[in-house]
């Protein structure tokens, strides 16, 4: 079988609110994700592949596709992989005492 190759990585910043009664609680966290290419010449297969969407807190792949050339018959995949991180408490503020401009 083929090596994944890495062929492209970045990090985001994931936010998210969570409001109970008046007290707003701000979570962040940051998220790798990684993008992965292969060449196998037996064609494409999904096998090792265990988790295609999932939980929010769970490494996942949410991307994986393929494409075989004309002409050589050689198959590249290519997959995305989200590994997130833990939420942090980034803020906390009462609802109501925000000035909106």
């Amino acid at each position: 079988m083929a090596a994944w190759y890495l062929t492209g990585k970045r990090v985001e910043i994931e936010s998210k609110s969570v409001q109970a009664d008046d007290v707003v609680t701000v979570y962040r966290r940051r998220v790798v994700v990684e993008e992965y290419r292969r060449e196998t010449a037996t064609g494409f297969s999904f096998a090792d592949e265990t988790q295609i969407y999932g939980g929010e807190n769970l490494t996942r792949v949410t991307e994986h596709s393929y494409e075989t050339d004309p002409i050589t018959g050689a198959t590249f995949e290519h997959k995305t992989v989200v590994k997130p991180n833990v939420w942090t408490k980034a803020a906390t503020y009462t609802a109501g005492e925000t000035e909106i401009e």
